[in-house]
Formats: structure tokens, sequence, C-alpha cells
């Protein structure tokens, strides 16, 4: 039974401590993909985006604290994902494009949106 106590209270923390939040292109996605015109040119060229995305969102930890203190609570931090479609198709956004970093790099991932 304590073990499911602790279970349940360590879910608990780390839902407080990272959560999803919208993302808008142009604050979150964009002055990160200018740090790699490579890959922003590339998105440019051949997808079309949707504006609004979604992104991990800095949390509290137990004590009621930012999870990342340099960054605060409510920060939205990568992987951001937006829904998109190929350049110039008028169906639905049918991709997910996924924009990733970390301390040394930036990169991108598209695939089918499920």
């Amino acid at each position: 039974m304590r073990a499911v106590a602790v279970m349940i209270a360590l879910l608990a923390a780390v839902q407080q401590s990272i959560a999803g939040g919208s993302v808008e292109w142009k604050f979150h996605a964009l002055p990160l993909l200018r740090k790699a015109p490579e890959l922003l040119r590339i998105v440019e060229m051949s997808l079309d985006v949707e504006r609004v995305g979604e992104g991990v969102r800095v949390g509290r930890d137990s004590s009621g604290q930012a999870t990342v203190p340099e960054l605060g609570v409510g920060t939205r931090v990568p992987p951001f994902e937006f829904a998109a479609r190929p350049k110039g198709s008028t169906g639905p956004r049918n991709l997910l494009l996924i924009i990733h970093n970390d301390e040394n790099r930036i990169w991108i991932e598209i695939k089918p949106k499920t």
C-alpha cells in the first residue's frame, strides 16, 4: 500500500513539474529556428505550419519552486509541436513538425500526424 502512495505522489510531482501549453510560432519557434537559418529555410519553403502549437511548460516542484529556476514557472520549452501540411496543398494539416534543441544543436522532425 505504501508503494502505491509513493507512486501516486511521484506521478503528481511529475505532472506539476512538466505540463503542456500552447506556443505561438512567432514567439517560440521562430526565434529558436532563426538560430539555425538553414532549418528555418527548409521549413518555410516546404511546409504550411499552423501558427499555434504545443510545447512543454516549466512547472513547480514539491516545494512550489520552478523546476528550472533560471527559466521560471510557465516558460515554454522545446520540443515544440506544430500541425503542418506540404506547402501549396489545401488539405488538412496532417503532418507534425517537431522542433527540438539542447545545449549544442537544434533539429526538426516531420512525421505523420496521428
